[in-house]
C-alpha cells in the first residue's frame, strides 16, 4: 500500500468535511468574522481541547505609546519578535498600535482583536517560532520593517500540520502619533508553495 500523502490545503478540506467545519470566504467583509479567526474556533471546536472554552481577554486600557522614538520603538519591536514571539502566540505590545490597526498576511485582512484571538487559537505555540534575521530591522518616521523566518504548527487535532516559510513584515506609522497603524507579511514563497510543503504530527 502506498502511503497517503496530503497538502495542507488538502486537509483542511477533508476537516471541514469531516467535522462539518464552515470556512468563510477570503474577504472578511461580508461575513464580520476573519478566516483566522473563524478557522481557530472550528479548530478548537472540533479538537474538544480546553482551548475551546478558554477565553483570551483583550484589553486595549493599555496607554499608548504616542511620540515613541525610533529608537525605542526598534526594542519593543525586536523583543515582540525574540522574546514574545508575537507572531506566532499574538503577544503583542498593544500600546504600540492604534486600535484601528489592520493586520494583513497572505489569506486575509483582520482587525486587531481578530489578529490576536485568531492567531492564538490557530497555531501550536510551543510547536511554533520565528526569528528576525539579524540586521534586517529598519525603523523610521513612516513605517518599521524587518525580515523573518518561521515554522508554523497549526492546531489541526492529531495532525499538527507544520510549514517553514520566510519573508518580511512592513508596519506603517501614523506620523503625528508615532503608533502603528497596519501590519503587512509579505511571504518569499506564495501561499500554494507553503501549504505544499506541510509536514505531519508537528514534525
Amino acid at each position: 500500500m502506498q502511503p497517503c500523502i496530503l497538502s495542507l490545503s488538502s486537509l483542511l478540506l477533508l476537516a471541514a468535511s469531516c467535522w462539518g467545519w464552515s470556512l468563510p470566504p477570503t474577504s472578511s467583509s461580508s461575513q464580520g468574522v476573519s478566516r483566522r479567526e473563524a478557522f481557530g474556533q472550528a479548530v478548537s471546536s472540533a479538537a474538544l481541547i480546553a482551548a475551546a472554552s478558554e477565553s483570551f481577554p483583550v484589553s486595549a486600557a493599555e496607554g499608548k505609546k504616542t511620540g515613541i522614538s525610533n529608537d525605542e520603538l526598534g526594542k519593543i519591536i525586536e523583543k515582540d519578535v525574540a522574546e514574545n514571539q508575537f507572531m506566532v502566540r499574538a503577544d503583542l505590545t498593544r500600546s504600540i498600535y492604534d486600535e484601528s490597526a489592520t493586520f494583513t498576511d497572505e489569506i486575509d485582512t483582520y482587525q486587531l482583536d481578530q489578529w490576536i484571538k485568531g492567531t492564538k487559537r490557530l497555531f501550536v505555540a510551543d510547536k511554533s517560532h520565528v526569528d528576525m534575521v539579524p540586521g534586517s530591522l529598519q525603523v523610521s518616521n513612516e513605517e518599521a520593517s524587518f525580515l523573518f523566518t518561521e515554522y508554523l504548527t497549526f492546531n489541526i487535532p492529531v495532525l499538527k500540520p507544520k510549514v517553514d516559510l520566510s519573508g518580511k513584515v512592513i508596519l506603517k506609522r501614523d506620523p503625528s502619533t508615532g503608533l502603528i497603524t497596519s501590519y503587512q507579511e509579505k511571504w518569499d514563497q506564495d501561499v500554494n508553495t507553503v501549504l505544499k510543503s506541510a509536514k505531519l504530527f508537528g514534525n
